[in-house]
């Protein structure tokens, strides 16, 4: 599909959502990922000022899709798109995962099909070991929520009350993750929660405050698993403000889709090792690009 008629269907989209409407997507390609991250602003700050050359637009749409990103960027991305406009809505043809999940949950209104998932927004610490040499019993994508759940499997799973073996036990945890890096840790931990609090009270009308607590715990602790798809339904249930989108956006949005999808290889093979099967195999050429 050529660039103008991908303007055509967000022009559609436009006329039947009254509002103007952003993209943003990123790639998920095992050679090529891309994700939510500051280098974004910039080109999203020139699409704002185009939609607001004539005036702030009453309301702005965001149609998104990402498998996350830096937790940093999400409040970024929100702040700057809400001084456009009165009403914010993130628009979710399928997947808008972790830091994308963020984002969402700062718009007024969460727009989703029965293809559309969010997801836990539990973050991950890049682990790079000095000299490339892996730490012993250190995964390199540590999970904040693991450090937690480890006290908890303690507690609850086996069993163990006496301070002095809880103390022991521990004292391994620090022996494979550095006091640092602890601390990187209860850092993070409590820096997705402020910024998921902020964003949910960005939402008009407010949100209760007790429902805004509801969805920040489920989110961050309660889904288990970083891959954990939340459907419609399920945001629903916890609280978030989502709409089902009407039958005609639904079909306009996810035709854009799957042209982003086929531009950006976005279904391309998952296996890194079918683009370089082999140690002398160093360049890999896109057929047809």
């Amino acid at each position: 599909m050529a660039q103008k008629e991908r303007q055509d269907i967000i022009k559609k989209l436009e006329g039947l959502r009254g509002s103007r409407i952003i993209t943003l997507v990123t790639g998920d390609r095992a050679v090529a990922p891309t994700a939510i991250a500051d280098d974004c602003l910039r080109p999203l700050y020139d699409h704002l000022l185009s939609v607001a050359k004539d005036g702030n637009p009453k309301k702005i749409d965001l149609i998104l899709y990402t498998r996350g990103g830096f937790v940093e960027t999400p409040w970024k991305i929100v702040t700057k798109i809400r001084q456009f406009c009165q009403e914010f809505t993130v628009i979710i043809p399928y997947r808008a995962h972790s830091a994308g999940t963020m984002i969402a949950i700062g718009a007024d209104t969460i727009s989703m099909s029965p293809m559309s998932e969010l997801g836990p927004i539990d973050p991950f610490l890049q682990i790079r070991p000095e000299g490339g040499k892996p730490v012993p019993f250190l995964i390199p994508d540590l999970g904040v929520e693991d450090v937690a759940a480890y006290i908890s499997f303690l507690k609850e799973r086996a069993g163990i009350t006496d301070q002095a073996a809880l103390t022991n036990n521990i004292k391994a945890l620090a022996e494979h993750i550095t006091p640092t890096l602890l601390g990187r840790v209860e850092r993070i931990y409590s820096h997705i929660r402020v910024v998921a609090r902020k964003l949910l009270a960005l939402c008009k009308p407010p949100l209760a405050e007790a429902t805004i607590t509801t969805i920040i715990e489920a989110l961050t602790e309660k889904m288990y698993a970083h891959g954990h798809g939340i459907s419609i339904d399920e945001a629903r249930s916890i609280g978030l403000r989502v709409e089902d989108m009407p039958k005609d956006v639904e079909k306009a949005v996810w035709n854009l889709y799957l042209d982003y999808e086929n531009s950006l290889y976005l279904n391309a093979n998952p296996d890194p090792y079918s683009y370089f099967p082999n140690d002398a195999a160093n360049v890999y050429e896109e057929k047809g690009a």
